[in-house]
């Protein structure tokens, strides 16, 4: 045996190790740049990572005063049901009883400051646990704002 069969599979695992090594990494440079910047809440969108302070809202590295900023989500769309010609062909009529689901949900994260305003639009069929982050981060912009407006 000349060893070349070990090739392939070694160099995956060094991939892999890679990959992890980058990821805890990345990880542990968020929580450094958090730390600094007195980041209290966080919630990463397709189009990037929401960061939240006692006094500044960051979209990316941008940050923005949170006084008189106020943030909301909504929702759109639904989910369908429809039955499809190869569950038909396969169950027959029980195919009645398992029609195939279409998630064509979003929510829309909008953060409105006094002279800028950021929506974001979050798809839930492909992170289905968007939605409690997204109302918990929303929830926690509006009590940060609201205790820098009206001081108790």
């Amino acid at each position: 045996m000349d060893g070349s069969g070990l090739v392939i599979p070694l160099i995956l695992v060094v991939a892999v190790v890679l990959v992890v090594a980058f990821s805890v990494r990345a990880a542990k440079q968020r929580r450094e740049y958090d730390a600094a910047d007195g980041v209290v809440a966080s919630l990463a969108t397709p189009q990037g990572r929401l960061r939240l302070s006692s006094t500044t809202f960051y979209d990316g590295q941008s940050g923005r005063p949170l006084a008189g900023v106020h943030a909301s989500v909504e929702d759109s769309g639904t989910v369908h049901r429809r039955f499809s010609l190869t569950r038909l062909a396969l169950l027959g009529p029980a195919a009645v009883a398992f029609p195939k689901k279409l998630d064509d949900r979003e929510l829309y994260l909008t953060i409105e400051g006094p002279e800028w305003v950021v929506v974001r639009a979050i798809a839930l069929k492909t992170n289905p646990s968007a939605a409690v982050a997204a109302r918990e981060f929303v929830a926690k912009v509006n009590h940060a704002a609201s205790r820098l407006t009206d001081p108790v």
